[in-house]
């Protein structure tokens, strides 16, 4: 009764690879050659990491967030985000020497 799970994790794991080699294409295409592309957030990563939790032998299941932070779609998207959103909240609201907002 385990070969349905097999093949259903393979297959999550498969699309998600794949969706996380793209998210990596599209990368590598804006970075060296400036044109963009539209990704795919987080759909990679999970479908992968959904894929690994659905494998028969549990000795697997600790790996799965190994997905989510190699795919370029999540935790690294998601962390620039973050960083881009703090950099503009800065500008927004500088702060003078002594910690008071400018007026």
């Amino acid at each position: 009764m385990e070969l349905p799970r097999w093949i259903l994790s393979v297959l999550c794991i498969g699309a998600g690879t794949l969706i996380g080699l793209t998210n990596l294409a599209y990368a590598w295409r804006w970075f060296f050659h400036r044109r963009s592309g539209s990704t795919i957030p987080l759909l990679g990563g999970l479908l992968a990491a959904f894929g690994i939790t659905l494998l028969p032998r549990s000795q697997i299941w600790w790996g799965w967030w190994i997905p989510l932070v190699l795919d370029l779609g999540c935790a690294p998207i998601l962390f620039y985000s973050l960083l881009f959103q703090l950099r503009r909240w800065a500008v927004r609201f500088p702060e003078t020497e002594r910690g008071k907002r400018r007026q």
